[in-house]
């Protein structure tokens, strides 16, 4: 079963390698996945998305949230 749409190039296991770096890093900062949401002006249901691999490819500018929000 294919989990969400995959980007030319880019794998489903990408996906949920991206997914859970970001959760990694959130849960390293001791920050919730609502906060995180908040912060960088995303839906929590989004990021969860993301989290899990589920999510479409996340755009250069959601990936320059996360980098931005969890620097």
């Amino acid at each position: 079963m294919k989990i969400g749409r995959e980007a030319p190039g880019v794998t489903a296991e990408q996906q949920k390698t991206l997914g859970s770096r970001i959760r990694e890093l959130r849960q390293e900062r001791e920050v919730s996945l609502r906060g995180l949401a908040e912060a960088i002006g995303l839906s929590p249901g989004y990021l969860s998305q993301i989290e899990r691999g589920e999510a479409e490819n996340p755009s250069t500018q959601v990936l320059q949230k996360f980098a931005d929000g969890l620097g």
